[in-house]
């Protein structure tokens, strides 16, 4: 299943949707999203499921056409800094449809997690993301934590906990980011979104 996705980025509308309120058929749709957006980690979204490792809690969907074409997922967790915990929206499943790339649809999405996490009363936006993506996280707001490293279990291996090389990034929300604990170890006890 192919998304379609219209010449016009003005023609989308938003919504945030709870978990509970995605249906089989949006899974779907969503799936074929994320495929299309990650075509190297097709083998994690098997089964039409629209989640790789934690599940999200709220879905930012952008839709033209009645198809999905962006989407975020967000989870509220805490983590650990150094073993001090930190309240953050943890932010994962950023897709943009491919035609879409480079039109604005994603500065737009950004825009609307940010007011999304306004809107949960969260401090931060939380994040890791790999070098390819870094220059669209920094010019939408996020900063980098360099010296900082994640430990969190993948899926199907809930055993053993790994440090990723995905760069951490913050997102202040509601919170100044020299809010942010000092540290160069975030343990995210449990699995990535």
């Amino acid at each position: 299943m192919t998304t379609a996705a219209p010449s016009d980025p003005g023609t989308i509308t938003w919504e945030l949707i709870p978990e509970n309120d995605v249906d089989p058929r949006l899974h779907r749709e969503l799936n074929a999203l994320l495929r299309e957006s990650f075509p190297y980690t097709t083998e994690e979204f098997r089964d039409g499921r629209s989640w790789a490792g934690a599940r999200p809690e709220r879905r930012l969907i952008g839709r033209s056409g009645g198809r999905p074409v962006a989407h975020t997922g967000l989870l509220r967790r805490f983590l650990r800094v150094d073993d001090q915990d930190q309240l953050v929206g943890e932010v994962g499943l950023v897709a943009v449809h491919p035609r879409l790339q480079g039109t604005g649809v994603g500065r737009e999405m950004a825009d609307r997690t940010r007011r999304a996490l306004a809107g949960l009363r969260l401090p931060f936006g939380y994040l890791n993301c790999h070098s390819s993506v870094l220059g669209y996280y920094l010019a939408t707001g996020w900063t980098a934590l360099p010296g900082t490293d994640t430990r969190h279990y993948e899926p199907g291996d809930e055993l053993t906990a790994l440090v990723t090389t995905a760069q951490p990034m913050v997102l202040p929300v509601s919170a100044e980011l020299t809010a942010w604990p000092k540290g160069s170890r975030i343990e995210r006890d449990g699995i990535e979104l």
